[in-house]
């Protein structure tokens, strides 16, 4: 018994030994297959990365064509699609006219009848158009425009050839047609039949004979860009409030539509566009939340278009309160942007416009010196709105470029005879003085917001500061220059003088960026070193009598000297 028991222990050992081993094979069998899998996962998951990868490029690379390159493809793709069927259709309309005319001509319909006949076939042909749209768009498209076509060539021979309407009944029953193709557009989101109707309208007047009706022709016009900013709204089409502008652009100088209203009727119209331009076109933009390049084209039409009316069609002694009216309206359409979180593109691009206004409503109010005073100090008050309201670092970084304006402006300025008659307080010391403070001033402010909020070192506001104080600076001495030679009989003193101040103005900068480490300090002021020494050397060693010439060297040299000498003593400290 006691042998059995231990030939089974001797044989169960090898069998559990092999049970063990075989658990564990499968264990590493399994894992082996679970790596297996996962890599070939890992290898879909690549490979569907750089599908992922590869179709995004494509769609950027198709974002990137420019908004005129993809109309021009859409309307050629329109005409190439079903090219067939649309010359025929422009056959059968040239065919329809020429019978008509020759029934005409033989008195076939009376003129009742013609007019009804050709009115009921218009109507029919959009009818059917309108039905088959979601079906067969293109053909559907082709018979509306066709029966469009109809209809208005019926209402213009009704108004001009037997005068059965009027030119108020002619221009409503043609604006009717325009609206029903409108409608459609949008029903089926047809961008193409939205732009050929907007093109239309601007000939309904024409057509209709009322373009003599210059209030009616007022009040259409400004239905008609109503229409567009309502269609862009529900459809988000940024062409139609762009083309509605230039039409009414086009009205406005030829035939001149305001010119021929009385005053107060002309301004009320005028304000009621402007608004209209600016409200919609800001709430496009709210609602995409996006500026896109028809955006800023309408922006900068819109600012010009108020500009040019005001200037045409405003009294002299009242342009300046108007435009600030306007101005005041930006500031304030912009704010309310602002407010309700509207992206920062839009932000700078109705701030850039007011800035405009502003600018055109000063340039209105004043002239010559006043005006470069007014221009540094309204630059300078944006820039205070946009560091202390808004602030922000980057518009408040580009809004201070404006300070180049006025400081082109100061040239004139410089050159002035008044400071050869030895007067040194003058209208020019005033107009370089503010010029130079405020953009000093502006880019304290960059400064300040660039501690604010703290970016890479060399980002806009960076070098915008020290683009803002080297333009400063040079106004300073400018003023400087012109005030010694106000102030001195003998130019090459005062010439000298003014180039040892610049010599302390040089060290006192670069004391001070040793002082507080600021390589930028120290380069100003080695900059400027520079310059003086240059002048010395190339201009003023030649023009500088010789007393002049000596004490000026001697006074430069002393401080150049005294500066090397207090550099080491405060190094070694």
């Amino acid at each position: 018994m006691e042998g059995k028991l231990i030939i089974s222990i001797v044989l169960a050992i090898p069998i559990v030994i092999l049970f063990f081993r075989t658990s564990r094979l499968k264990s590493r069998i399994n894992e082996l297959e679970l790596s297996i899998v996962n890599q070939k996962a890992e290898k879909e998951l690549k490979s569907k990365i750089k599908e992922d990868i590869k179709e995004s490029e494509v769609h950027t690379k198709k974002e990137e064509i420019s908004p005129f390159k993809e109309n021009l493809i859409s309307f050629l793709n329109w005409l190439k699609t079903d090219w067939i069927m649309k010359l025929g259709a422009l056959l059968i309309l040239l065919a329809i006219s020429w019978f008509v005319r020759y029934a005409f001509l033989n008195n076939w319909i009376g003129e009742v009848g013609r007019v009804a006949l050709g009115l009921l076939t218009g109507t029919i042909v959009v009818g059917a158009g309108y039905l088959i749209m979601n079906k067969k768009p293109i053909p559907a498209q082709i018979m509306v425009v066709l029966g469009a076509g109809i209809l208005l060539l019926t209402t213009w021979a009704a108004r001009n050839l037997y005068e059965l309407f009027d030119p108020f009944t002619a221009l409503g029953l043609m604006a009717l047609v325009i609206l029903t193709i409108s409608i459609i557009s949008i029903v089926n989101k047809s961008k193409s039949l939205a732009v050929l109707s907007l093109l239309t309208a601007a000939f309904v007047p024409v057509l209709a004979d009322s373009t003599d009706n210059y209030l009616l022709l007022t009040i259409y016009l400004l239905l008609v860009n109503i229409g567009s900013f309502i269609t862009v709204s529900l459809r988000g089409w940024r062409t139609l409030p762009l083309l509605s502008l230039i039409i009414t652009a086009v009205y406005v100088i030829e035939p001149g539509i305001f010119d021929r209203l009385d005053d107060q009727t002309a301004w009320g119209f005028m304000a009621a566009f402007y608004v209209l331009f600016l409200v919609g076109s800001s709430v496009t933009m709210l609602v995409s939340q996006k500026v896109k390049y028809a955006d800023f084209i309408i922006t900068v039409l819109i600012t010009l278009f108020s500009i040019a009316l005001v200037g045409a069609y405003i009294p002299e002694h009242m342009q300046s309160v108007v435009m600030a009216g306007v101005t005041l309206f930006s500031v304030v359409v912009s704010f309310i942007a602002y407010k309700i979180g509207a992206p920062k593109k839009i932000i700078y691009l109705q701030s850039s416009a007011a800035i405009v206004l502003l600018g055109a409503a000063t340039v209105f109010e004043f002239q010559a010196d006043t005006l470069t005073i007014i221009f540094s100090l309204e630059i300078l008050a944006v820039c205070l709105l946009s560091t202390f309201v808004m602030k922000d670092k980057k518009a408040t970084s580009l809004i201070s470029y404006l300070h180049f304006v006025p400081a082109v402006m100061a040239l004139e300025d410089f050159n002035s005879y008044v400071w050869n008659q030895g007067v040194i307080i003058n209208s020019h010391f005033f107009v370089l003085l503010i010029a130079s403070v405020s953009a000093g001033i502006t880019a304290l402010l960059i400064k300040h917001l660039a501690n604010i909020k703290p970016a890479k070192e060399h980002d806009l506001a960076y070098y915008t500061q020290i683009i803002l104080s080297s333009l400063g600076l040079a106004l300073l001495f400018a003023l400087i220059w012109k005030v010694m030679e106000a102030g001195w009989v003998e130019e090459t003193y005062a010439h000298g003088a003014a180039l040892v101040v610049y010599t302390i103005v040089a060290i006192a900068f670069y004391f001070l960026g040793i002082q507080k480490e600021k390589f930028t300090y120290r380069l100003a002021g080695m900059v400027i070193i520079g310059l003086t020494v240059l002048r010395l050397l190339f201009v003023e060693i030649w023009d500088m009598t010789l007393g002049g010439r000596t004490i000026t060297f001697v006074v430069i040299g002393i401080l150049f000297m005294l500066t090397a000498f207090m550099e080491k003593k405060y190094l070694k400290k």
